[in-house]
């Protein structure tokens, strides 16, 4: 027994030993127990085992007996030391046991993140809405949770049959009321003139409902095809409490402001694509250890709206009408706002009409206070110099002086000539309108002379012949006519309205020449001089002959 001990206990300090070098410490606290056991065994009953061997053994009793004794001491040192052992391997075990814990609970926190974050892309990839419209569950999903348990006292399951459905929806991106204004116009049809620049602002807003804020926005525009895109050029760009001025007469623009109390900054990029005719503006936020936008999804420039103007933005540009957009031409714009990964939205549609609006009753004539529009000598109107032979200048007579920027047919003007050099006249008409036959007023040299001049709005043009001479002349505004009933000014032609009906307004004509009495001529009357006294009537060139009567001469005839 005592041998096959022996044996034991060299197999078992092999185990130990591989058992420590391999880091084993669960098999080598099962191996030291052993261990000690067996030590126990051998010193308890090595006396017995030397009795019972001691005939066969004879004379060399004394001698195993003495190496018994120092086996037996061996074995004693053997046992201290696997008691170390164990002390150690415990406190070691209890360490490995703290460590253990430790790492599973850090092991759980990072599969619930990398969970989180998996959810995350998986709704930038799928969207932020399920089918149906309904929003993603924080882990992605499209489930909803389960309803909480009723409280303590709570009233049971509802009868069978009862309608116990519940709708829950959990909002976790940006929404945005939006619209995009114009310009107001007159009347219904905000009637504008084909000459007014056009001006749009776009709205956009993350409502204080939202269940986070906006990352990107993307605002894009259609041009009308009755817009000249080469006019076209923007506006200021803002959100929040930021505005962006845009250099002039720019049609692409980009800028990257810092979004304040963060570490991000928002990219602005504007332009207009002259090819698809659709102007872009994009917001992002920008993470600047990424370059791309941020992985919080509750990081973003646009906040839901709590607190006006945080959550608000918008963008302004500017066009104009092509030069042959006709009256009653319906300029219709409509915008398209996208936040994030949401789809987009249109904006209400903004039209206007090219032209002015028809009164509710017939118009007329509206006087106002004289007042001076041109002026050659001081420069009013114009450059303040004379108007020389054959020299034609134009003179806006719309929104100068009381008249209104629209709705006006045709204006009257007092124009004066000032001590012309010689005899001529002066004509005035409609600009891009032919030139008439017939003049306003006639002059002679050194006469200061004026005459009233009823003409359509637009520009109106006062031009002398080619032989006029220099001279001065001065215009002063004296009133306006509206589009009353039966005008065809600015519109497409209509029924006339009768001479005679009460309150119709001018209908301007182009000037044609109803009489003359100059030698060789037949127009109106006769070919005669009108002498001292004498009068002439003429109705109508057409239908009628002028007649003439004689009267007796004053003595200043």
């Amino acid at each position: 027994m005592l041998a096959g001990g022996a044996v034991d206990l060299s197999e078992y300090l092999g185990i130990l030993r591989t058992q420590l070098i391999t880091g084993d410490f669960d098999g080598l606290g099962v191996t030291l127990q052993v261990l000690g056991s067996l030590a126990t065994l051998i010193s308890q009953n090595a006396k017995d085992v030397l009795a019972d061997a001691a005939p066969a053994l004879g004379a060399s009793v004394g001698k195993v007996a003495g190496n018994v004794g120092t086996a037996i001491s061996a074995l004693s040192d053997v046992i201290s030391i696997v008691n170390d052992l164990k002390a150690a391997i415990g406190t070691a075990k209890s360490l490995l046991d703290q460590v253990a814990q430790t790492e599973s609970l850090y092991r759980g926190l990072l599969e619930r993140a990398l969970a989180a974050l998996a959810a995350l892309e998986r709704a930038r990839a799928e969207g932020c809405t399920c089918a149906g419209g309904g929003a993603r569950q924080p882990d992605g999903s499209c489930s909803p949770p389960p309803p909480p348990p009723p409280p303590p006292g709570a009233p049971g399951p509802n009868p069978p049959g009862t309608d116990t459905t519940i709708t829950h929806t959990t909002f976790v991106n940006s929404r945005d009321p939006n619209a995009i204004t114009g310009p107001a116009g007159q009347g219904a049809e905000r009637f504008v003139s084909a000459s007014q620049p056009m001006t749009y602002t776009i709205d956009f807003e993350n409502v204080k409902t939202a269940g986070a804020p906006a990352q990107e926005v993307v605002v894009s525009l259609p041009l009308d095809v009755d817009l000249d895109a080469s006019t076209f050029h923007l506006g200021a760009i803002g959100f929040g409490s930021t505005r962006i001025e845009v250099p002039p007469d720019r049609r692409s623009f980009d800028t990257s402001v810092p979004l304040v109390g963060t570490p991000y900054t928002v990219q602005v990029r504007a332009r207009l694509d002259l090819d698809t005719r659709v102007a872009t503006w994009t917001f992002r936020t920008i993470d600047p250890a990424t370059g791309d936008l941020p992985l919080d999804p509750t990081a973003g420039f646009l906040p839901p709206n709590v607190t006006s103007p945080q959550g608000e933005g918008y963008v302004e540009l500017g066009v104009d009408p092509v030069p042959t957009a006709a009256p009653g031409t319906v300029l219709s714009e409509q915008a398209s706002i996208v936040f994030d990964d949401n789809p987009a939205i249109a904006t209400n549609t903004w039209t206007n009409t090219i032209g002015v609006p028809r009164p509710a009753t017939a118009g007329g004539f509206h006087p106002l206070p004289p007042a001076r529009i041109l002026d050659t000598r001081s420069g009013v109107g114009g450059p303040a110099t004379k108007i020389g032979p054959g020299e034609t200048r134009s003179l806006k007579v719309t929104g100068v002086g009381g008249v209104p920027n629209d709705g006006v047919s045709a204006v009257a003007v007092n124009v004066t000539a000032v001590q012309p050099t010689a005899p001529s006249h002066l004509t005035v008409w409609p600009s891009g309108a032919a030139l008439p036959g017939s003049s306003n007023l006639n002059f002679v040299a050194g006469q200061t002379i004026p005459n009233l001049v009823v003409s359509r709005s637009r520009r109106t043009g006062p031009s002398p012949s080619a032989t006029t001479p220099a001279r001065c002349v001065l215009g002063d505004v004296a009133g306006w006519f509206d589009f009353a009933e039966g005008s065809t000014i600015g519109r497409a032609p209509q029924a006339l309205v009768p001479d005679d009906q009460p309150g119709a307004s001018l209908v301007p004509v182009t000037p044609a020449r109803i009489l003359d009495t100059r030698p060789g001529t037949t127009v109106g009357g006769p070919a005669a001089r009108l002498g001292p006294g004498e009068t002439e009537r003429c109705r109508s060139p057409a239908t009628a002959a002028c007649r003439r009567r004689k009267r007796r001469p004053s003595s200043s005839t």
